[in-house]
C-alpha cells in the first residue's frame, strides 16, 4: 500500500511541531523539575514525538483532557505556563454544580 494509503494511526495528527531550541528547553524542564512542571514538558515532548494523545495520558497516568488542556495552554503562554504553579480554586458553586446539585 502506498504511504498516502496507510491509514493514519488515531491520534497521531495531534502531533505538533516544536523547534529544537524548545525541545531542549522540555527535555531540561523534564529532567530538572519537579512534580507538575517536569510532568507537563515530559506530555508535551511525547506529543511532539508523535505519540497519540490517549497513549500520552495512559503513560503519565492522567486524563486525555488533562493533556489536551496542557497543549492549549503550552500553545498560548510557551513555556511560561509549564512553571505556572497556580492551580483554579473550586468555589462551593462550582463544587455543587460538578456534583449535579
Amino acid at each position: 500500500m502506498p504511504l498516502s494509503e496507510e491509514p493514519v494511526l488515531p491520534g497521531v495528527q495531534d502531533a505538533f511541531a516544536l523547534s529544537s531550541e524548545l525541545q531542549e528547553s522540555l527535555r531540561e524542564l523534564a529532567r530538572n523539575a519537579i512534580g507538575a512542571p517536569a510532568k507537563r514538558a515530559r506530555a508535551l515532548l511525547l506529543l511532539a514525538s508523535g505519540l497519540p494523545t490517549p497513549h500520552v495520558a495512559n503513560r503519565l497516568g492522567v486524563n486525555t483532557a488533562t493533556i489536551k488542556y496542557w497543549r492549549a495552554r503550552f500553545e498560548s503562554g510557551g513555556m511560561k505556563f509549564l512553571q505556572d504553579g497556580r492551580r483554579r480554586k473550586s468555589t462551593e458553586a462550582g463544587v455543587s454544580e460538578a456534583a449535579g446539585g
